[in-house]
């Protein structure tokens, strides 16, 4: 839904498709009646319901995904299709999204020192991280993909901390993820764990809004956060130095700052309630 062109086109275009441990979801699929029409689908899993549970397919392989691709390779003929490899190149471009997000992440990567585990909470804030971050691992990004939920990433950015203290862990989450599990800010106190905080402000559930916007004609219910919480007031309460970014250069600012302090941080940078995440690929058109 949010991917690339390159990889959409990849997908709708393919003679193959080895679907590894996969569920097929609706945000990876679209309509199921014209995913992939043209193509053969193998989906491996361990978990037989898992076959055929939200898309029908040419072949299923129940079994551990490292004993069947072991048994799959030997059999696999070697072949290159170079110019198929440079269309999608050609393709793999950055989606541009709104300057606002656009400096965002500018200011993110630049202050990055490629010692950074980036964790992520759910919403429009995951998919800009996907899209934008140059994550230089891939034990370097750690997010819940769609199996995870509002509030994950506090605990995931706990456990990356605890598990590689030598590394920095920064957390980019919206304000409704962080109000599902701000109560463990004292883990990270009582433990004197540092982690930096960037925290997306729009006052309300960004990406349920923005489906609201698209698909419901602009009828909104639930997804305004109203109630003014002082952030500010909460970091401090727990020992955290609070930073407010309103441009790149701010932001690049605090996150220098909070890497060089010896307790946690929280960026706050404000954003307008109506930022979208763009490129949306839905039903087979973008």
């Amino acid at each position: 839904m949010h991917g690339s062109r390159a990889a959409n086109e990849a997908i709708s275009k393919c003679d193959l498709i080895l679907a590894i441990g996969v569920r097929f979801s609706d945000r990876v699929v679209g309509n199921p009646k014209t995913f992939c029409i043209q193509g053969k689908m193998v989906h491996i899993d361990l978990d037989p319901t898992e076959h055929e549970k939200n898309l029908r397919v040419d072949m299923t392989i129940e079994g551990d995904i490292k004993t069947v691709l072991s048994d799959l390779l030997p059999l696999i003929e070697e072949s290159c299709h170079k110019n198929w490899i440079e269309e999608l190149k050609w393709m793999e471009k950055d989606f541009p999204q709104s300057k606002q997000v656009e400096w965002i992440y500018d200011a993110i990567n630049e202050a990055d020192d490629r010692n950074t585990i980036y964790c992520t909470d759910v919403g429009q804030h995951q998919m800009w991280s996907a899209q934008k971050l140059k994550v230089h691992s891939s034990r370097d990004w750690i997010s819940s993909g769609g199996l995870g939920t509002m509030g994950f990433g506090l605990g995931a950015a706990i456990g990356a901390k605890v598990g590689r203290s030598e590394s920095r862990v920064v957390l980019i989450t919206g304000d409704g993820s962080f109000r599902m599990n701000m109560a463990e800010l004292s883990t990270l106190m009582d433990y004197k764990l540092k982690v930096d905080i960037i925290l997306f402000d729009n006052r309300a559930l960004g990406m349920v809004r923005q489906w609201q916007a698209l698909f419901q004609d602009h009828v909104y219910s639930e997804t305004e956060i109203k109630g003014g919480l002082d952030f500010d007031l909460l970091a401090g309460a727990f020992g955290f130095k609070t930073f407010h970014a309103k441009d790149g250069e701010t932001l690049k600012k605090a996150l220098v700052e909070g890497k060089n302090n010896e307790k946690s941080t929280l960026t706050i940078v404000a954003l307008t309630q109506d930022e979208q995440v763009l490129q949306l690929f839905l039903l087979g058109k973008d």
